[in-house]
């Protein structure tokens, strides 16, 4: 089994650019774009880490990082006070980020599976998206994700 350390540093320790693309680049309540993912994702470059498809959901931060040439999955669980927050803010509050890090230990789910598709695959995929985008059968970005608190409240339960 692969470890990797937190993906979590002291956020004082980024440079003031890296902040603002924190807060600029966020939407709220959208799992890859939220204040929790684009901070991790600006620790991760100040660690020098390899990560992608950082994300924050269900109570918990998911992301693949390239260990040893190869990617693999981990997770981590949000701490329900740090749930509690991210929630908050997406309602609007202030948000106040934390030096130590707020979630719990480092899990491994499994290595990645690299997805090499055709062109062409890919271009008949991005048709079918957009024909159910025009006849209304999705709208984009309409999903936003659930309350964290609530998903960390039902994952301890289990």
């Amino acid at each position: 089994m692969i470890s990797v350390p937190p993906l979590w540093a002291d956020p004082g320790l980024l440079s003031t650019t890296a902040m603002l693309r924190v807060y600029q680049t966020c939407e709220l309540k959208k799992a890859t774009r939220c204040l929790n993912t684009n901070l991790v994702k600006e620790l991760a470059k100040f660690l020098g880490r390899q990560v992608r498809k950082v994300n924050t959901l269900d109570g918990y931060l998911n992301w693949s990082e390239c260990v040893d040439g190869e990617w693999h999955m981990f997770c981590q669980m949000l701490t329900l006070a740090y749930a509690k927050k991210i929630d908050a803010f997406d309602d609007g509050k202030y948000f106040k980020i934390p030096k130590a890090c707020p979630m719990g230990p480092v899990e491994y789910k499994g290595p990645c599976a690299e997805r090499k598709d055709p062109i062409e695959v890919i271009r008949e995929r991005k048709v079918r998206y957009a024909e159910r985008v025009k006849t209304k059968k999705i709208i984009p970005r309409s999903k936003f994700r659930r309350p964290q608190a609530e998903a960390v409240k039902k994952a301890m339960m289990v």
